[in-house]
């Protein structure tokens, strides 16, 4: 907690600094704005110095004090004691003037809060709580706002060399793995502050490869799971299921032989070492992940991978009868964007196709078949999405296989990767020598740079 005086003694030593040496004004401004400054003296100073130093103006306190008088009366005497100060541990009180705006916009984050439920300034609970979480998220961007600034480009470079000669050195991919290698190979790992979006039909398996990608990575890193269709009683038996190479169905009738539930006490056990943590909280906003988000940061457990199951299930964070789904889903596309870039990790969103492809005869689906907005596909880092033949076809020469179709690489080449699907486990796998189709019956591809399947 920072008093009255330690803070009025910060702000005179970091002006008094500030005006005997412009460089430390540039060094305090990177960090702070007038805002800071709660003495109405102080932070007219602070203006001055803004000013003059934004017109390329050199300067001594005698040019802050003529300035600061065309303004209006100034205590002289203040001022002078002001312009006294050498410029010592800025560093410190930087961080004390920090700390006391923090305490100061925690002080009005609550004072709104409580006028918003006293005055009825909202649309119910649902509204009211989204509203202060908001505000409160809000307020922590600008305590940690995470913005690096300028940086020089040379010593980024040389970092991204480094990684890169690591990744030949050890055969590693960058970015979290889903554990399926034709996958891994053909995504090149999922990345930090990249959006990706899985999109299929209903019954084509997002939701089983999504889980299978998340459980990968749960077990070495925290993952979070939002699911806003299923119950995580029902993810957790698809988990089960595939844990224990069990019918998934045959679990939730509770039709299991004593060895079979074995197997599964098993797959408990497996599960209580992975870091999975669901949430299916339906209609959840951005402005709720945004929460539970930063609560697993607090607690020293920010997730290495987001999952959200699925986009139109979201619910849109502003109440407004004026706009469109469109421009609500656009909004929330965008939101998941920030929100892998803000928390560093990928962010993959599960979406739904449009009803369209159903009257194709190829129904193989399109990147132009997302629903309800261009801007998923605009703001997606990348684009998967999901077919099974035999679903339409049970006669299918690829019965039991998946294609998963790369329909958008912002980073790299677009293609096709089969996968074996079970739907009794609801488990995806790669192919093994013995299952693989003649080259034939692969999904080949163009890739604007000759034709390649993806998952070789």
């Amino acid at each position: 907690m920072v008093n009255a005086d330690a803070r009025k003694r910060a702000e005179e030593a970091l002006l008094g600094g500030a005006m005997l040496r412009p460089e430390v004004f540039l060094e305090i401004q990177s960090e702070l704005g007038a805002d800071a400054f709660g003495d109405p003296l102080h932070r007219r100073i602070w203006e001055t110095l803004a000013e003059f130093t934004g017109a390329g103006r050199t300067f001594t306190s005698f040019d802050v004090l003529e300035e600061l008088r065309k303004g209006g009366e100034v205590d002289n005497e203040r001022f002078l004691h002001i312009a006294s100060h050498v410029p010592a541990g800025v560093a410190g009180q930087i961080a004390t003037l920090k700390e006391a705006a923090r305490m100061e916009g925690l002080r009005s984050a609550l004072s709104s809060a409580l006028r918003w439920y006293e005055e009825g300034d909202h649309k119910g609970a649902r509204d009211l709580t989204d509203k202060i979480q908001e505000l409160f998220l809000g307020l922590a961007d600008k305590v940690n706002p995470g913005k690096k600034g300028l940086a020089e480009v040379g010593p980024i470079a040389a970092q991204a060399l480094e990684e890169l000669k690591h990744r030949q050195e050890t055969g590693e991919v960058a970015g979290e793995l889903s554990g399926i290698d034709t996958l891994d190979r053909s995504v090149g790992g999922f990345k930090a502050g990249a959006l990706y979006i899985l999109a299929a039909r209903p019954g084509m398996g997002k939701t089983a490869l999504a889980l299978n990608i998340a459980q990968n990575v749960a077990r070495s890193k925290p993952v979070a799971f939002f699911s806003l269709e299923m119950p995580s009683i029902q993810l957790s038996q698809r988990l089960l299921s595939s844990g224990a190479s069990l019918s998934v169905q045959n679990i939730e009738e509770g039709r299991v032989t004593p060895a079979e539930l074995s197997r599964l006490e098993d797959a408990v056990a497996e599960l209580q070492h992975q870091q999975l943590l669901i949430d299916d909280t339906a209609g959840a906003t951005l402005a709720y992940i945004r929460g539970q988000l930063r609560l697993q940061q607090s607690r020293g457990r920010a997730p290495a991978l987001i999952v959200i199951d699925y986009l139109q299930l979201m619910g849109s964070s502003r109440q407004s009868g004026r706009r469109t789904r469109e421009q609500e889903v656009s909004e929330i596309s965008r939101g998941l964007k920030e929100l892998a870039k803000d928390f560093e990790a990928p962010v993959l969103c599960l979406s739904q196709l449009n009803r369209g492809v159903e009257s194709r005869p190829n129904k193989r689906p399109l990147l132009s078949d997302l629903r309800e907005s261009g801007s998923i596909e605009q703001d997606a880092d990348m684009v998967l999405l999901v077919y099974r033949d035999d679903y339409y076809d049970p006669e299918s020469e690829d019965k039991g296989l998946a294609e998963v179709i790369i329909a958008k690489n912002r980073s790299g080449r677009t293609g096709t990767t089969k996968l074996v699907f079970s739907g009794e486990t609801v488990r995806f796998h790669a192919l093994t020598l013995e299952e693989e189709p003649e080259p034939e019956q692969w999904g080949w591809k163009s890739n604007g740079g000759g034709w390649g399947d993806l998952s070789r």
